[in-house]
């Protein structure tokens, strides 16, 4: 059974004095004698980096002795860190505030849940830890939206670049299979003439909500530009892609957008292609691309896999077009 609790950590501005003669902070003064010097060689470690998993790493280890436990967590759903040492089963979740604003979820994993000397000691521990990580956490704040669409928050065409250059080489290096979906909204021309732009980004953000809702958690999906998605799918091959590429189709053509008193449906073109041990990263978004502009030659709402030896370079799976038709609710 896990055991949640609420941490309440004070600001140092919440003191008088900031520090002593010796430059102690006054968050460190707070603690036991005894733990002051540990506390002081911690703090100092935890300041030099700001790489969140590095410094869960450093506090774990530190901690250990007096908080026995096997790794540690957090949870930040707002930052979209996914940050997880190696767990073993989780005993304790904590709400940490600092001056009542909420930091994170930090877990901790073990083989037994702490008894009240140690949680004591855990509570100390975490405002050692707590300004350190705030600072992380704020610099990762500022990294995630450069890498995040203003509009519809999934991830933007840096971060599909790099995240591309990563798993082409990951699986070339491990010959495990991935694949890549590029996904076009059909006629979105026609909904920024005849309504504006303003219900034509309503319509790119529910469009975006409903790509997600068919993904599994290890896909990643970015807003390409303007109307087109990509989605990359790591340990996936051609008839795995196809069948989430078809999933992502039915969803959009069987469900008409709402917003405010229009009704209107969207349709989507998604050109598949899968790497092979030849491909680069520009090869592989090129064969997608090619089987998205067969899909879009062959009528639209329809997805196409891209093959090595066809006669037209992709594969087109025929679905009825549904044809764009305006209705007021």
């Amino acid at each position: 059974m896990v055991k949640t609790s609420t941490v309440y950590i004070e600001s140092p501005s919440q003191f008088p004095e900031q520090s002593d003669s010796k430059g102690m902070p006054s968050y460190i003064r707070q603690l036991p004698e005894a733990m002051r010097p540990q506390a002081l060689q911690l703090l100092a470690v935890l300041h030099t980096n700001l790489d969140i998993e590095r410094l869960l790493s450093d506090f774990s280890r530190e901690i250990r002795p007096a908080v026995p436990h096997q790794s540690l967590s957090i949870d930040c759903p707002d930052c979209h860190i996914p940050v997880s040492l190696d767990a073993g089963e989780l005993r304790h979740s904590l709400h940490v505030l600092i001056d009542g604003e909420y930091l994170c979820d930090l877990k901790l994993y073990g083989s037994r849940r702490l008894n009240i000397a140690e949680m004591w000691q855990l509570e100390l521990w975490l405002s050692v830890l707590a300004y350190p990580l705030r600072n992380a956490l704020q610099l990762q704040r500022m990294r995630t939206q450069v890498f995040r669409d203003p509009l519809t928050g999934v991830q933007n065409r840096i971060a599909m670049d790099q995240a591309l250059a990563r798993e082409v080489a990951a699986a070339h290096r491990h010959h495990s299979d991935l694949s890549l979906l590029v996904i076009d909204i059909d006629y979105f021309k026609s909904v920024n003439d005849n309504f504006g732009h303003s219900i034509g980004d309503m319509a790119l953000k529910t469009t975006s909500q409903r790509i997600q809702s068919c993904l599994r958690d290890s896909d990643q999906i970015f807003r390409y530009g303007g109307e087109e998605f990509v989605v990359l799918l790591s340990h996936t091959g051609t008839l795995g892609a196809h069948k989430l590429a078809e999933r992502i189709r039915r969803e959009m053509a069987g469900n008409d957008q709402i917003i405010g008193d229009l009704r209107f449906p969207i349709t989507v073109s998604i050109g598949v292609a899968e790497l092979v041990h030849s491909d680069s990263v520009d090869s592989l978004f090129n064969k997608a691309d090619l089987a998205l502009y067969q899909a879009k030659e062959s009528g639209r709402n329809r997805v196409c896999c891209h093959r090595l030896k066809p006669q037209n370079g992709a594969a087109c799976q025929v679905s009825e077009t549904v044809p764009f038709i305006i209705k007021a609710l």
